[in-house]
C-alpha cells in the first residue's frame, strides 16, 4: 500500500487532556479547572468520545466526531468537524512503516445540540495499521466575548474499526 494512503476508514477511541492555557496564569487556572471539572464529571468511565472517519484517503479528508463538554452550557456536546489533511511517511514499527496524519479544518464547528462551539486547532497522529495515536488541540470558543476563549491539548488513541 503506497504510504500516502489511509489504511482504514473509521476509527473510534478516547481522549485525554494534556494541557490547557488561555493565555495569562490566572485565566488559565480559573478556565482550565472549569474544563477538567466538567470532563471528570462527564466522561468518566466513557469509552468512546472521538471517532474519525476518513472517507477519502489520498488526500485524507472525512470528519472528526468529538463529544466533550462545554463551558457554555456544562453538558456533554457532540461536535462534528469536517476535516481534510495530509499523510506522510513516518517511522519504521516492525510492522512496516507507520504514517504520521495531519488533518485541520477552515471554521469553527457548532455543537449538533446546542448553541456552543470549538476549534480544531491542530491534529497530528501516527496511523499504524490499527491504531492512530497522537495529539490534537481543541480551542473552546465562549459565547459571552467576557469570557475567555482557550485551548485544550488532548492525547488520543483510536482503534481501526474498518
Amino acid at each position: 500500500m503506497d504510504v500516502n494512503v489511509a489504511n482504514g476508514i473509521f476509527w473510534s477511541g478516547n481522549t485525554s487532556q494534556n494541557s490547557c492555557s488561555a493565555g495569562d496564569p490566572v485565566t488559565t487556572a480559573a478556565v482550565c479547572n472549569t474544563q477538567s471539572y466538567l470532563e471528570t464529571t462527564f466522561q468518566t468511565g466513557t469509552t468512546n468520545n472521538l471517532n474519525l472517519a476518513l472517507t477519502s484517503g489520498n488526500p485524507p479528508a472525512g470528519t472528526i466526531t468529538l463529544i466533550v463538554p462545554h463551558p457554555d452550557n456544562a453538558i456533554s456536546n457532540s461536535f462534528i468537524i469536517p476535516v481534510s489533511g495530509d499523510l506522510g511517511g513516518g517511522y519504521e514499527t516492525g510492522n512496516g512503516v507507520s504514517r504520521v496524519l495531519t488533518l485541520s479544518t477552515a471554521t469553527a464547528t457548532t455543537a449538533s445540540s446546542a448553541n456552543v462551539q470549538i476549534q480544531l486547532v491542530s491534529f497530528r497522529a501516527q496511523q499504524t495499521e490499527k491504531t492512530v495515536e497522537g495529539t490534537m488541540v481543541i480551542r473552546f470558543l465562549r459565547n459571552n466575548s467576557a469570557d475567555a476563549s482557550y485551548d485544550v491539548e488532548y492525547s488520543l488513541q483510536l482503534d481501526k474499526q474498518y
